[in-house]
């Protein structure tokens, strides 16, 4: 480690991010945003990842059960279709123009 960063196989953060396999973990590596920093010398050398960009990904990765396909300004800023707009119009009671 000439650059003094930690570094991690993928079997040590395997087992730190309590995966059940390494293809687990590389996948969800892969969809946090945190690639290799090198590999291990050898045949059977693994993939090296820094450990603080780990353990920074996992703690801000979204809670269980977090609906992160839902956001507050999606809906607020959405165009409404035409026919949105008319269903609003006559639930609110408000005059509905004739469609052509």
């Amino acid at each position: 480690m000439p650059d003094g960063t930690q570094r991690w196989t993928l079997t040590e953060v395997t087992a730190y991010l309590g995966a059940a396999s390494n293809d687990s973990t590389r996948r969800t590596l892969s969809r946090w945003g945190v690639q290799a920093t090198g590999r291990r010398p050898g045949r059977g050398g693994e993939s090296e990842y820094d450990a603080a960009e780990v353990r920074s990904a996992k703690a801000s990765r979204p809670g269980r059960g977090a609906r992160t396909d839902l956001h507050a300004t999606d809906t607020a800023s959405r165009k409404r279709k035409p026919s949105d707009q008319r269903r609003q119009r006559e639930a609110t009671g408000d005059e509905v123009e004739p469609t052509s």
